[in-house]
């Protein structure tokens, strides 16, 4: 070792240490001659400098990345998270785990299957989907997925009810409630009515083997499919959103009642003729759905309006009428972008057009639709469809990212300021869709990314904590 190798915190050599570089300290003829106080954090040897035995200093590296922890105060290293070999600086800032995994897998090609990803309260992803093959009429089979995305511990089965039919191919939606293993689960049936699609509510353990209750949501009049499902719990109540796609050209939109409420007795869903119902979140009791697209046929409904934010006090009754303009969009701004989610205990939109060479856009709302700060706009290739909120260190931005004829799908981390963090990270490529019907969800630094690309496909991803 020459002095050229070690740091004394004002460039190479000398005394004392920092900046990730060893340390030198006192001469020594052996080992025992260089006490520590902190064997856990930092490994102190007796070495030859220059052609002189000294103390020499080092932080420990426990997760094996190159990269000393912090705790070690003789000679701290820089990595904030020793524990973890995926987050160090310099590292890539999302990183996908294990493969890109199909939920139902047809001779060598993805299928379409309803499922949905939920982070249980132990920070564990447990992927749930239906399948028509198990039961009399199908069940919704769940299971907690492994550190590499793969199934792991045995499946719960939650059986669909006699006459009930489970709608393989619906999308369906897995949301907790306040006590551990209790979520609500929204999901698809088909009735003997010309083989229309129910959309219905049961409440289930992820513990347990179970029959489905049955409440209905909404009942279909027409042949189509339900999508873009919202489920949440509001500390005493259900609340659902969801978009039904007609077989045809329009699409209705509807926000269901609360369901701590007797369904029969309580109000008749809203129904807006909006095409696209984006998304929609919870923060504490107060509502946020982004609409995008023109709209017609409704008094609440301007045509230049694009992306429109609608909110309920309480989400124990209708929508609520409330109208906040956030882009005011020309007549020809025909094809937007949009995504919303929390971000700080605020909403955040993303929002582009590619038509209009509208860049991609962020805007920070409060919780009545009030723009918080100013708008930031990004010289980005990505197409927004889910974020992922990462509280006051910032948040993931999933997207997808035009590859030829196919699609991308890619991470692009954000941080507290709302600016970019590295590039866009690749998920998955040359998926032969573009991504829909897309579910973002989360625990601590993982993350998990549920869509539909030519089949239903999901994938897990990790962050690099000392990248945000």
């Amino acid at each position: 070792m020459t002095r050229d190798d070690v740091d004394d915190g004002q460039g190479k050599g000398g005394e004392g240490g920092s900046g990730g570089g060893p340390a030198i300290g006192p001469a020594c003829e052996k080992k025992s001659d260089c006490p520590t106080n902190d064997d856990e954090h930092c490994t102190t040897t007796c070495e030859e400098v220059d052609s002189e035995k000294r103390c020499v200093t080092v932080a420990v590296d426990a997760d094996g990345d190159e990269h000393g922890t912090t705790e070690c105060e003789g000679a701290p290293g820089d990595d904030c998270d020793d524990a973890d070999a995926i987050s160090y600086p310099g590292g890539p800032a999302v990183t996908a785990v294990g493969k890109e995994s199909c939920a139902l897998l047809v001779g060598d090609v993805c299928g379409e299957r309803g499922q949905t990803i939920v982070w249980n309260s132990e920070g564990t992803p447990v992927h749930a989907y239906a399948d028509r093959a198990t039961g009399t009429y199908g069940s919704i089979v769940a299971y907690e997925l492994d550190e590499l995305g793969l199934p792991s511990g045995e499946a719960i089965q939650w059986a669909a009810p006699s006459g009930l039919p489970i709608t393989e191919t619906a999308q369906i939606y897995l949301a907790p409630k306040d006590a551990p293993s209790a979520y609500g689960l929204l999901w698809a049936s088909i009735t003997g009515n010309a083989g229309y699609t129910d959309l219905r509510f049961s409440t289930v353990s992820t513990t347990a083997n179970s029959t489905l209750s049955s409440v209905q949501i909404n009942e279909a009049s027409v042949v189509g499919a339900y999508t873009g499902l919202l489920l949440s719990w509001l500390g005493s109540s259900w609340a659902t959103f969801s978009r039904f796609e007609y077989a045809g050209a329009d699409t209705s939109v509807s926000a269901g009642t609360a369901l701590s409420v007797s369904i029969p007795d309580a109000a008749e869903p809203a129904i807006y003729n909006a095409r696209h119902l984006n998304t929609a979140v919870v923060a504490g009791r107060r509502m946020i759905v982004g609409l995008n697209e023109n709209y017609y046929n409704n008094p609440y409904f301007v045509p230049s309006l694009v992306i429109q934010l609608y909110s309920s006090a309480t989400g124990a009754s209708q929508l609520g009428s409330d109208v906040v303009l956030i882009d005011d969009a020309a007549a020809s701004r025909i094809a937007p972008r949009v995504t919303i989610g929390t971000f700080n205990g605020k909403f955040l939109v993303f929002y582009r057009d590619d038509v209009t060479s509208l860049p991609l856009t962020a805007r920070v709302l409060d919780t009545n639709g009030n723009t918080v700060g100013t708008e930031q706009t990004y010289d980005s290739e990505v197409l927004p469809l889910g974020i992922l909120d990462l509280s006051d260190k910032g948040g993931v931005l999933i997207g997808s990212r035009v590859n030829g004829d196919k699609s991308d799908l890619v991470a692009q981390i954000f941080n507290a300021a709302l600016a970019f963090v590295g590039e866009p990270v690749l998920l998955s490529d040359a998926l032969p869709a573009e991504p829909a019907a897309v579910s973002v969800q989360g625990a601590g630094l993982r993350g998990s990314v549920t869509y539909s690309a030519a089949g239903s496909r999901y994938r897990l991803f990790r962050l690099n904590s000392c990248a945000l």
